[in-house]
């Protein structure tokens, strides 16, 4: 059984590659929003730093 956490890692992975992590997060809360997952689950995510690894 998949819990929100993991589906929401899951849509935000299938956003991220060649683009914005902070845009993908936001794919991603969209996709958990249409699913109708409780947001008390999901929506303490929060993106920190560039997504361009170290510097």
């Amino acid at each position: 059984m998949m819990m929100p956490a993991d589906s929401l890692m899951g849509a935000v992975v299938e956003h991220l590659p060649g683009g914005d992590p902070a845009q993908a997060l936001r794919q991603g809360a969209l996709a958990m929003i249409e699913a109708g997952a409780p947001t008390r689950e999901w929506a303490a995510f929060t993106v920190i730093g560039s997504g361009r690894g170290p510097s």
